[in-house]
């Protein structure tokens, strides 16, 4: 998992009722704030949920992101934050002194709805604005700015996302964004600024949030029951009628990655994934699967990981299987089954029976109906999902925990503002990141001719100062080169990304980005190449 704290502060934001709207929310909001995200590419419907927003409510706007990100709107005010790699922790600590400290919010009622006040307080009290300046490249004015627009009287709805889930104090950030949720939401609680806060994580894929609610981690059970817990084991235990090894529960969560490289893995299992492609660390991925003695992948397409497998089993894709699926905003849908599966296909769970049956255990389970019923007995935030009435109404999970947490039990992590120094080196003077596109989505929009007519390459987008200096143009090819591997991309000039920045997208299926990245901010060096 490439942020292994994501799944203990999103249950925490779901407790402190942050996470309890479902994301048409967004579409009542008198306040957006996009952090980390660029909502124009990665997540569109969220941006025309915003827009109507912005046109009904006149909601104001916040953009927070290290690149300037197109997101074109009317509001009738907006805030751009661009701030420098690795200082976007520091960035929050600052709207968030200069909240309390301007006392937007009813400082007293902070202090007597929370538990530490006055430690979040001692957090921020040592943060100048003048050093926040210079940390963040942030003017002290959009700082301002920013905190006056988050607190005004309305509903505040902010979502994050990969920039601030992948850089390497996402997990402080992620916490003191929830801290800042917990400041607004005490305002939400007066008759003078009534409304409401929501926190939502950008998730690219659409179950990637019900695959983490049925304990597909190596921490929690289903439905974020701690594994450590005797009662939690001997409950799901009972359910499933085993008994768990000892040394299963006695081992801490292994970097599955390390682990195989090491040798300490012999095989893996993998579903609907292709780590050789898309996550970080493209070299030792495949240095890790080159280690393996027996790889099962289970896929809907032949991807890079699949090439690589001695066994791969064709899953059927969504338009040719029941079942449900839990997004970002945390509500569960019914899906259903359009066409029959092509060839010999079959859905995800129909495949882990016919395995599980020849190797000695058969699963009690005839159809999607009665894995459902299981769902609701192992996960308790599912207790009340009905997959009849799924036909008719969609599950919002989060309707099971109270909206607001009663007074002195929400706490703040009161985290002290932290940065990173991000910069090219010597030999490799620029830092590239990745993010998301618009057209494309690896190997689900490969295949579609129209969306290849429209964005038929993966391009470099460098800044024009940059672009100037080498003597660069659109268009031109060029090798992006860094410390562990390199591509030939076409460049795109342009005003979005800053000045010793680069930009590549890693939704093209026929590129892999992560070869070129070894750790969070990868510096990488760039020259021209002749085409042939």
């Amino acid at each position: 998992m490439r942020a292994p704290f994501l799944n203990s502060v999103l249950y925490k934001s779901v407790e402190n009722g942050f996470a309890a709207a479902p994301l048409k929310e967004i579409e009542n909001a008198s306040a957006l704030f996009f952090f980390g995200v660029d909502i124009t590419e990665a997540l569109p419907v969220i941006g025309c949920m915003a827009r109507k927003a912005i046109r009904l409510n006149n909601a104001n706007v916040v953009i927070a992101n290290p690149r300037t990100i197109v997101f074109k709107n009317t509001a009738p005010n907006e805030a751009r934050l661009t701030y420098s790699l690795g200082s976007q922790h520091v960035l929050l600590n600052a709207i968030i002194k200069v909240i309390v400290e301007d006392k937007l919010v009813d400082v007293k009622m902070a202090e007597s709805s929370t538990g530490n006040f006055s430690d979040l307080r001692l957090s921020v009290e040592n943060l100048s604005l003048i050093d926040a300046e210079r940390l963040t490249g942030v003017s002290q004015e959009m700082i301002r700015s920013a905190a006056v627009l988050l607190t005004k009287p309305g509903n505040c709805c902010i979502v994050y996302g990969k920039d601030v889930i992948e850089d390497p104090l996402g997990e402080d950030t992620v916490k003191t964004l929830l801290d800042l949720c917990t400041l607004i939401d005490v305002s939400s609680r007066s008759e003078i600024h009534p409304g409401r806060v929501s926190l939502f994580c950008a998730r690219y894929h659409n179950n990637s949030q019900g695959v983490n609610d049925m304990g597909v981690v190596p921490e929690s059970l289903p439905g974020y029951l701690d594994i450590n817990d005797a009662s939690n084991q001997e409950r799901i235990e009972k359910l499933w009628g085993v008994r768990f090894p000892e040394e299963l529960l006695s081992k801490s969560p292994a970097n599955l990655i390390a682990a195989a490289k090491n040798g300490h893995i012999k095989s893996l299992y993998i579903m609907g994934a292709d780590p050789v492609a898309e996550y970080p660390n493209g070299k030792e991925i495949r240095e890790s699967v080159k280690n393996m003695e027996f790889i099962v992948v289970q896929d809907s397409f032949m991807t890079e990981t699949a090439k690589q497998a001695d066994v791969i089993f064709p899953s059927a894709t969504f338009a040719e299987k029941d079942g449900t699926y839990t997004g970002m905003g945390l509500i569960t849908q019914r899906l259903n089954r359009a066409v029959s599966p092509v060839g010999e296909s079959k859905a995800d769970w129909e495949i882990i029976g016919d395995v599980s049956k020849k190797m000695g255990y058969a699963f009690p389970y005839a159809n999607v109906t009665e894995i459902v019923d299981e769902i609701k007995k192992a996960a308790p935030v599912y207790s009340s999902l009905s997959y009849d009435r799924l036909k008719r109404k969609e599950f919002h999970r989060p309707s099971l925990f109270p909206e607001k947490k009663e007074s002195n039990t929400c706490t703040f992590f009161a985290i002290r503002g932290k940065s990173l120094k991000v910069k090219g080196e010597e030999e490799f003077p620029f830092i590239v990141i990745t993010g998301a596109s618009l057209n494309h989505h690896g190997a689900y929009s490969a295949r579609s001719r129209a969306l290849v007519s429209v964005a038929p390459e993966c391009c470099v987008e460098i800044n024009e100062k940059d672009a100037k200096d080498m003597h660069i143009k659109s268009g031109d090819m060029v090798m992006v080169e860094s410390p562990v591997g390199k591509l030939k991309l076409r460049t795109r000039v342009t005003k979005k990304s800053p000045p010793g920045i680069v930009f590549v997208s890693d939704a093209y299926a026929d590129t892999c980005v992560n070869m070129l990245v070894s750790q969070a901010y990868t510096p990488v060096k760039m020259y021209a190449v002749f085409e042939k």
